[in-house]
């Protein structure tokens, strides 16, 4: 992904930039994972995402929504993406990892169902892979975020990934958002992870901003990059 933040060299994009974001911090049937920064990650990036001047992403926002409308969501997006638009897809909320890999809980999860009532990595995955999008960013802001390509069936080309931390760690939440997604929304909405200065952040840069911002702020957990 690439981001202008040079208002007087606004580059020509070609094709769409389409966005979907999922934020869930409400479980109605596991209160005890409840968290407070969702909320505040989907009104952030949402405004960093579709600032005309820089980002320029038609957004769709989900905020604590159940497992059907965010898979059909997901299902539409990838539909709707082609090969000359850019897709870019985030989660914030809460994972849980077992054997069979990464469940993202959405507000109707329980914990006993995982497969029946969370979001799968793999169905993300596999919607992408039918996409006929190839230019597609995926960012995970979740305990456990690492897991999120264990055990999947493949990954489409085109995929660029950011994930929270590392398969065994944890992240942190705020009032203010995740501190995972408040570094990512600072180095997209400026120039600070511009390193090289030609007016463009790229994932590479974005990724060890983040990195960067995460290990000053003497947190455990390490963003991961795909």
């Amino acid at each position: 992904m690439t981001h202008p933040h040079n208002k007087q060299k606004k580059l020509e994009l070609s094709g769409r930039r389409l966005a979907l974001i999922i934020c869930n911090g409400s479980f109605t049937n596991i209160p005890e994972y409840k968290l407070i920064g969702p909320s505040k990650d989907a009104k952030l990036l949402e405004s960093v995402l579709s600032d005309m001047e820089t980002c320029r992403f038609s957004v769709r926002a989900l905020v604590n929504k159940g497992l059907i409308e965010v898979r059909r969501e997901i299902a539409r997006i990838c539909e709707e993406a082609g090969k000359e638009d850019t897709l870019l897809i985030y989660y914030s909320g809460n994972g849980i990892r077992n054997e069979d890999g990464l469940f993202l809980l959405v507000t109707d999860s329980e914990s006993d169902y995982l497969y029946a009532t969370a979001l799968e990595s793999e169905f993300i995955i596999s919607q992408l892979r039918r996409s006929k999008c190839r230019k597609i960013v995926l960012i995970v802001d979740s305990c456990h975020a690492g897991a999120f390509f264990d055990n999947n069936r493949g990954i489409p080309s085109g995929l660029y990934a950011i994930t929270s931390c590392g398969a065994d760690e944890y992240c942190a939440d705020t009032p203010d958002g995740g501190t995972f997604t408040i570094a990512v929304c600072t180095g997209l909405r400026g120039s600070a992870a511009d390193t090289d200065g030609d007016g463009m952040v790229s994932i590479d840069e974005l990724h060890e901003f983040v990195k960067e911002s995460l290990r000053a702020e003497k947190h455990s957990n390490t963003p991961q990059k795909w």
